[in-house]
């Protein structure tokens, strides 16, 4: 009895079969079932990136408003009458400070003002609070 080369080969090797020795999961199903698992891996990972990603913009819309006129509106201090001045084109609370005195130092006017206002953003087109006793006229 004669053991060929190819059948010595062949001595200690399995076949891979379905629930066998060498066998995966992936290779035992039929390729359209591989298929539809891929697609819905897939399709679950881009849901998932969407979801989170609306999750993300939705929560920051809730934190943050988008312009300080959404935000609430402000309190102004017990006893300080504030009228509101239009913001023209080009104008920063440092040159309302400037034209509210003149003759001063704009930087505290310029601290009350952003306080007043809810921090140093005005936006051209709005409005700005400012002390009355500030916006009055001078007279000569």
């Amino acid at each position: 009895m004669a053991i060929h080369a190819l059948e010595l080969g062949n001595l200690h090797h399995r076949p891979a079969q379905a629930g066998g020795y060498g066998a995966t999961a992936a290779a035992a199903r039929p390729p359209v079932a591989r298929w539809l698992a891929y697609v819905l891996v897939v399709a679950g990972g881009i849901a998932l990136f969407l979801g989170l990603d609306h999750l993300r913009s939705s929560a920051g819309r809730a934190l943050l408003p988008a312009s300080p006129a959404e935000a609430a509106p402000l309190a102004v201090p017990v006893g300080l009458a504030v009228v509101e001045r239009p913001v023209a084109p080009g104008d920063t609370l440092w040159s309302i400070a400037v034209e509210l005195r003149p003759d001063r130092d704009p930087r505290p006017l310029v601290d009350e003002l952003a306080r007043l206002n809810g921090g140093p953003a005005i936006k051209a087109g709005g409005s700005v609070l400012v002390p009355v006793e500030l916006a009055r006229p001078r007279l000569p």
